[in-house]
């Protein structure tokens, strides 16, 4: 469902993906604090192909549903090749120094939670978890996604 989303416009299916990351924030995150809630960006050149990051619009559903701050605090400066088909090495290294913290965000001791659609190693969420740890100053990291591969 979230190939058929993102690669063939069934935008149509976003609310259902919407509703099962609820259902999962509910069941894994609800009793946590957490402070805000960080969408994994695309790179502008996919954004503008795809023309909507999927993860940023899971992640601005769920901050309405639950009256969660909405921090769209990470841009991706590296254009990286689609993750699928690689191995953990080769996405390590392909995603590897491809994020950043956009000026304006004070993330000090504060618990985030990272938004993407899917997981496949976790070298992603890694790579957003580290910049908001290091160039933010985040105290927790807490990563949702709709699946898991």
């Amino acid at each position: 469902m979230i190939q058929r989303v993102k690669y063939h416009n069934e935008y149509h299916l976003i609310g259902i993906l919407e509703e099962w990351l609820e259902k999962g924030y509910k069941k894994y995150i609800a009793g946590w604090r957490c402070h805000g809630v960080v969408p994994v960006p695309l790179h502008p050149k996919k954004f503008r192909k795809r023309g909507f990051n999927l993860a940023e619009e899971l992640a601005l559903s769920l901050c309405r549903r639950q009256q969660l701050e909405y921090l769209p605090a990470l841009k991706r400066v590296k254009f990286s090749q689609q993750q699928t088909g690689l191995s953990l090495l080769e996405k390590s290294i392909n995603i590897r120094d491809s994020f950043r913290l956009k000026r304006g965000f004070d993330l000090s001791a504060k618990n985030l939670l990272i938004i993407d659609d899917i997981m496949f190693t976790g070298a992603t969420v890694e790579a957003c978890a580290e910049v908001l740890k290091k160039e933010g100053r985040a105290q927790e990291i807490a990563v949702l996604t709709i699946a898991r591969n």
